[in-house]
């Protein structure tokens, strides 16, 4: 959190840190909660640190922690920094070619989405997860991560072995960004 150099000055009694949003990062902006700051050394040039995890259902904005000061210490604001988390999908999941022989390669497409207000975008770059329940089971097992191109579409096969049924998932929170989407399902008849 922060630390003071003039050995006269003093924590609070009970010094805590405000932390605050806003939509854009300059302007509006609204305090979320209090959190105590423990003070552990009240010492020069010694750092007191704080933790706090929330929960918020505000996914798209720029957050940053405000110590109001007091007679010793100045008022303090951090640096914003822009979090954000976005919903996912996979839209148009298919498994082909159906039928395929034993041993033959299936290819699988489909488009990795997320969304930004009201507009569903490709996500570039995703790891969507491949998993194979196989005909008679009703367990998944993992198979793979399959990767996207530039447009979000998925890439990737495997070799077939035997009818079941394929899923994909984005199930990994890349960079913190992405909340896990649907599995979406499709069989494939292997002869």
């Amino acid at each position: 959190m922060g630390y003071y150099e003039d050995p006269r000055a003093q924590w609070p009694t009970k010094p805590t840190v405000t932390l605050q949003y806003s939509k854009d990062g300059k302007s509006g902006w609204r305090d979320t909660t209090t959190v105590p700051v423990p003070v552990h050394y009240n010492k020069p040039l010694f750092d007191e640190t704080f933790a706090r995890t929330l929960t918020t259902r505000n996914t798209d904005a720029y957050w940053r922690a405000r110590f109001n000061g007091n007679p010793d210490l100045a008022t303090s604001t951090t640096k914003s920094v822009h979090l954000y988390r976005y919903a996912t999908r996979i839209t148009g999941f298919r498994a082909h070619p159906d039928p395929v022989r034993k041993s033959q390669p299936i290819a699988f497409g489909g488009t990795l989405q997320y969304q930004k207000g009201t507009t569903w975008k490709p996500l570039d770059s995703g790891s969507p997860t491949l998993y194979f329940k196989p005909r008679g089971s009703t367990t998944y097992h993992f198979v793979a991560d399959l990767g996207t191109d530039s447009h979000g579409h998925i890439v990737g096969m495997v070799t077939a072995k035997q009818d079941g049924t394929w899923a994909v998932a984005f199930n990994r929170q890349s960079r913190n960004h992405y909340l896990r989407s649907t599995q979406v399902t499709d069989y494939v008849d292997v002869r």
